[in-house]
């Protein structure tokens, strides 16, 4: 043989080694997310790199999962992937023709959800009437533990399941669906066809309905501004009645910062979901775990904490100076009550301590974290903190005696101060529905992290859950600080919202109005 013949051969021999990456029989490191490219099904698999091609067992996978690959090989011109659960469960190897490389997957092996949109429809059978999962959390691999159902693919096309959403992950199409109205899980569309039943279009809110609306709020001397929609936030109104500052004739507008008070509670809530979605914090966690020094600290969790189920009482006692975090933090820890009864009893000392531990979790502070995680991915342009208010701003509070603007008030900064996490927030009525609108949507959290939060017990028509009061169709929040009042009420799809923020008015009548204005958007639809 010649010497350039071995050459050449030498050198087809180094080529095919360089594509390759290993020579036949060698493993190589590759690690990816994958699923089976069978639906469900037995799969070849060999159970160690010495076996492949020749000991071979056929088990059982789901083409629904998603796997991870660890090692890649080639043997007698196949190539073989090692694969394993997410949890690191040892499966065995596999041709590589049998799985299909996910691309859409986050670090801890869940899948993204690639797009969402609102719907309003039906499901219709599309092939045999065989039966098929329900995902209660979310479609399928969106979340790391899986909740099913198994049911009759039919028994969804009856009347009282709605479809509400449409999702689209690397494992295709899922429909969210409703059962009379509460969340039952996502069922993968490959059985079905959707029908909208989207007949019902809201209206715009009409002049008659403005001058009703008007004449409530001036009959009850009610000064302040007022946020309504029944189209969702592109379809917001804003309205604004009196003065920010009678003395200085600074009117109200669409931009006046207001105190939220306990309305910011809600904003607490999702910070600490989104640590407890990112696997720094656990509903379970013990408060003994940040503050020891709470009397049973080592009974209460975080999710009493949310829940305000913690059995600690407070009241809201002012300082004699403004605080900083850790002050407040402090302030909260020498005034609370820790009573071992853990039935439900509103308390600020509840958020302040969860903003506390959110603090001490990050390695940063309450505020900061609440401009990276909300304010500003939300866009919110007029939202402070109670010592980074405008010069500009002087809002004032006033009461009715017989005269509007009577009594006037300015806003006690020590107060607010250290209200940490509960109400030290001041912000305009449309930035407040910016917070609304995304967490409904579920731009701050995850569907299962949504309804991890909002998971309430507390034995009572209304529940409480991470900030809001729940009922069948609606969210709810109350506020009062300062002698300022804030309202919202959003229903779960987001499209009718009331958010009133009032400083003159008698707290129960600004309350009766942002009901009542409501139940008047509620009503108000085109057939």
């Amino acid at each position: 043989m010649s010497y350039k013949r071995v050459g050449l051969l030498i050198g087809i021999g180094a080529l095919s080694t360089m594509l390759v990456g290993f020579t036949n029989g060698e493993a190589n490191n590759q690690s990816s997310y994958v699923k089976l490219n069978l639906q469900h099904g037995k799969v070849a698999v060999y159970s160690g790199r010495s076996k492949v091609g020749k000991h071979v067992k056929r088990l059982s996978l789901s083409g629904s999962k998603v796997y991870q690959t660890t090692k890649s090989m080639v043997k007698n011109n196949t190539q073989y992937v090692k694969v394993q659960m997410i949890n690191q469960k040892k499966i065995g190897w596999i041709k590589q023709t049998a799985v299909k490389k996910l691309v859409h997957v986050t670090n801890t092996g869940q899948l993204t959800v690639l797009n969402t949109k609102k719907a309003s429809g039906y499901l219709k059978l599309k092939g045999k009437n065989r039966k098929v999962y329900i995902d209660v959390q979310g479609p399928q691999g969106t979340v790391d533990q899986m909740t099913y159902r198994h049911v009759k693919a039919k028994t969804l096309t009856k009347s009282a399941y709605q479809v509400v959403q449409i999702d689209q992950t690397d494992f295709g199409k899922y429909y969210r669906l409703q059962k009379n109205y509460h969340d039952y899980g996502w069922v993968k569309a490959t059985a079905f066809k959707f029908k909208t039943t989207e007949t019902r279009i809201k209206s715009n809110i009409s002049t008659a309905q403005l001058q009703q609306i008007n004449k409530m709020i001036n009959d009850n001397h009610i000064k302040g501004t007022l946020l309504i929609t029944n189209n969702g936030i592109a379809g917001a109104q804003t309205y604004s009645y009196g003065y920010a500052n009678f003395q200085t004739k600074t009117p109200n507008t669409a931009d006046t910062v207001y105190p939220i008070a306990s309305l910011q509670k809600a904003m607490t809530g999702v910070m600490i979901e989104q640590l407890i979605q990112a696997k720094k914090l656990s509903m379970q966690d013990k408060l003994s775990k940040f503050y020891p020094q709470v009397k049973y600290a080592n009974q209460i969790t975080i999710r009493q904490l949310l829940n305000h189920t913690s059995g600690i009482q407070m009241g809201e006692p002012v300082p004699s100076k403004s605080l900083n975090e850790n002050e407040a933090v402090q302030w909260t820890l020498q005034h609370l009550t820790s009573t071992n009864h853990y039935s439900w009893n509103y308390t600020n000392a509840n958020y302040t301590l969860l903003a506390g531990i959110i603090s001490k979790v990050t390695k940063k502070s309450y505020q900061s974290n609440l401009q990276t995680r909300i304010i500003h991915p939300l866009g919110m342009k007029h939202a402070y903190n109670w010592n980074q208010l405008p010069k500009a701003h002087n809002l004032m509070s006033y009461q009715y005696m017989n005269d509007d603007y009577s009594n006037a008030k300015s806003l006690s900064i020590n107060l607010l101060s250290s209200e940490l996490g509960a109400g030290n927030l001041s912000m305009s009525v449309g930035d407040y529905e910016k917070f609304v609108s995304a967490l409904q949507n579920n731009h701050l959290l995850s569907v299962s992290g949504k309804d991890e939060l909002t998971n309430r017990n507390m034995g009572f028509e209304i529940g409480y859950g991470g900030g809001y009061y729940y009922n069948d169709d609606e969210l709810h929040a109350n506020g009062n600080d300062n002698r300022v009042s804030a309202f919202c009420y959003s229903s779960f799809d987001s499209q009718v919202s009331v958010v009133f923020f009032s400083n003159q008015g008698n707290y129960n009548d600004v309350k009766t109005a942002t009901i009542q204005i409501k139940k008047m958007l509620n009503s108000s639809k085109l057939i």
